[in-house]
């Protein structure tokens, strides 16, 4: 087995008060969750891994990625942390997405909604995360196949 993903989920007992940007309701409580990411190579060595913090409405049951960590989050009120909470997968990040997989057959073209859509889905977790890394790496292959025809190339 290689690089096999794990994926917990540690979540705390003391809840926060939030304003949903998902339902729309102020001063709701909020309880605060971390996401684990862990890619384990033959089940014992960790080669990589990623923490997202989350909190989750207790009214629509919406899942927001926080921007800061979780210990920080009782320290501040409702109103400071509304612009620190957002959705998990948007819209726009999903076409984004698929248009930079789609142009990532582009070697030069493509590079440019790689990058937007790796901004974007960077610090989401789904399918949006995972094309675009797809993309991510067939860019990659496309540049090394160019860096080695001009290497190879005669000169003339």
């Amino acid at each position: 087995m290689y690089g096999t993903k794990i994926k917990t989920q540690h979540e705390y007992d003391e809840s926060i008060e939030i304003h949903c940007p998902l339902c729309k309701t102020n001063n709701v409580d909020g309880y605060p969750f971390v996401y684990v990411e862990k890619v384990k190579w033959l089940i014992v060595v960790t080669i990589g891994g990623k923490q997202t913090p989350f909190v989750k409405c207790s009214k629509c049951n919406g899942k927001m990625i926080s921007k800061m960590s979780i210990d920080e989050l009782p320290a501040y009120t409702a109103d400071e942390l509304a612009p620190f909470l957002i959705r998990e997968n948007g819209f726009a990040g999903g076409v984004l997405a698929i248009f930079a997989l789609a142009l990532s057959f582009l070697p030069i073209v493509g590079l440019l909604p790689v990058l937007a859509s790796l901004a974007i889905n960077y610090n989401r977790s789904g399918w949006q995360r995972v094309v675009t890394l797809i993309a991510i790496a067939i860019q990659f292959v496309y540049f090394m196949m160019m860096i080695g025809v001009q290497i190879t190339a005669p000169n003339s």
